[in-house]
């Protein structure tokens, strides 16, 4: 008896192990936010170091190659709070998937068996929702995954998204064909960091007020992504004004790069930067015009760095280490719009 009960919870076990084969991280050590945001007020050590945007939906859309069944991991959670007002819920394309709960914190979330989708072939939006009439609940998550069976899961971009419930999703793009050399066919990063306003990336305005005016993180590239930029430039109108530059900089502290210099109205020379410095590497300025430049920024899968504007590349490469190279851009006596290319 005990041995047909021993290969009876054998067998359970390897159905059950094989039920969620594949598991597809969509965040892995970055931790995220969810709320309105007003518990980061009293500066609690559980919401510093996380994602820069804090919002009450956290949105990433998928897409499957065949009909399965569907589950959601959250690996850790942290501030969830039981309260009459407010509920934590996880969907995909409106099923609910499950609720967070307080007992779950330190611990993770996994969806409930009965509570899994089946879910057909083609493009899905997970949701994971904080939801309170007069204030949401804030909490903290990270290593959020999806598992299938035998489906086999893109990840879209951009995403993660996060938005109020009233904002509508941005325009979602399929995954593009990754090339097998160091730097061709390059994947475009579309994660805009700055967020969303009515489903279009949020522009950015850096003003000449402040010397130098530098920018936010704006996206953050993996090895073998590229990002496309449109940079116009203003305050630049040959005046004399001294000092005029325009820097593309890469890394966490943005202490590599390439350094426009302006003069009489335009770019009339470019200089590699270095930790934090200025080089003798120089490269012939590119053509920059009045109105939107495209500023483009690749780096190969090796992590080497190169960029380009208006299609004329800016000389030497940097590199940059870590798995994801954040951009900024940064102003010198200039008023600088900036918004992610169509």
């Amino acid at each position: 008896m005990m041995r047909r009960f021993a290969a009876g919870f054998l067998l359970l076990s390897l159905l059950a192990s094989q039920a969620w084969a594949k598991l597809y991280y969509i965040n892995q050590g970055v931790r995220y936010h969810i709320g309105d945001g007003k518990s980061a007020e009293s500066g609690d050590a559980m919401f510093v170091g996380t994602y820069p945007l804090v919002g009450k939906q956290w949105v990433e859309g998928f897409r499957m190659d065949r009909r399965d069944r569907v589950k959601v991991n959250i690996r850790h959670l942290w501030g969830v709070d039981d309260c009459e007002y407010c509920k934590d819920l996880v969907w995909i394309d409106g099923k609910l998937m499950g609720r967070l709960d307080a007992a779950e914190n330190k611990t993770g979330f996994a969806t409930p068996p009965q509570l899994a989708a089946d879910l057909d072939a083609g493009d899905h939006l997970l949701m994971i929702e904080s939801v309170g009439m007069e204030q949401a609940d804030d909490f903290v998550m990270e290593g959020v995954s999806v598992g299938t069976g035998e489906a086999n899961i893109v990840l879209m971009q951009p995403g993660p998204v996060i938005k109020g419930p009233m904002d509508p999703m941005p325009k979602l793009f399929a995954p593009e064909p990754v090339g097998k050399g160091l730097c061709d066919s390059l994947v475009r990063e579309r994660n805009w960091m700055l967020g969303w306003e009515q489903g279009q990336p949020r522009d950015l305005s850096l003003t000449s007020d402040e010397d130098p005016a530098a920018s936010p993180l704006l996206l953050g590239l993996p090895q073998g992504s590229y990002c496309a930029l449109q940079v116009e430039s203003t305050g630049a109108d040959g005046t004399g004004k001294l000092g005029q530059a325009f820097e593309i900089l890469a890394g966490d502290q943005g202490r590599d790069g390439w350094d426009l210099q302006y003069d009489g109205g335009g770019v009339a020379h470019g200089n590699v930067v270095r930790d934090g410095d200025y080089t003798p590497e120089s490269f012939p300025a590119p053509a920059w015009h009045p109105g939107w430049n495209l500023v483009e920024v690749q780096r190969c899968r090796d992590g080497s760095l190169s960029a380009s504007v208006n299609g004329q590349p800016l000389g030497p490469s940097v590199d940059v280490p870590g798995a994801s190279a954040g951009i900024r851009l940064q102003g010198l006596g200039l008023d600088l719009d900036v918004r992610p290319a169509p």
